[in-house]
């Protein structure tokens, strides 16, 4: 398992630094745990991307392209937590970026996990 976004104070648009996959993954687990701190999440999207750019490329000078968004549930919502699996997507490069988050305070934080083929 790798820690995409670890701690990361809460703001829609947030984007991990990528992860460079032991090679063509298509089966992908995510798991994304929020910390309110000073606010009351209404919404949370988190989304992964991924890239057909080599390990020499920089995440800024990437094309990104979204491979999978997970809308929180309102259960999700009340457990600041959730797992999403995504299938047939082969990539071997990915990143997470918080797409949606409403409600959110200054000291929110969030930790995202990505793990390959499970």
């Amino acid at each position: 398992m790798a820690t995409l976004l670890n701690g990361t104070v809460v703001t829609a648009g947030a984007v991990s630094t990528s992860l460079n996959l032991s090679g063509e993954v298509s089966t992908h687990t995510i798991t994304a745990r929020f910390t309110e701190g000073d606010g009351t999440f209404t919404a949370i999207t988190v989304t992964i991307q991924a890239t057909d750019r080599g390990r020499d490329v920089l995440d800024a000078d990437a094309q990104w392209y979204d491979i999978a968004a997970h809308v929180f549930s309102a259960t999700e919502i009340t457990n600041l937590q959730a797992m999403f699996h995504i299938n047939d997507k082969s990539v071997s490069r990915v990143r997470a970026e918080l797409t949606t988050v409403t409600g959110v305070g200054t000291t929110d934080t969030v930790v995202v996990n990505y793990s390959e083929g499970e």
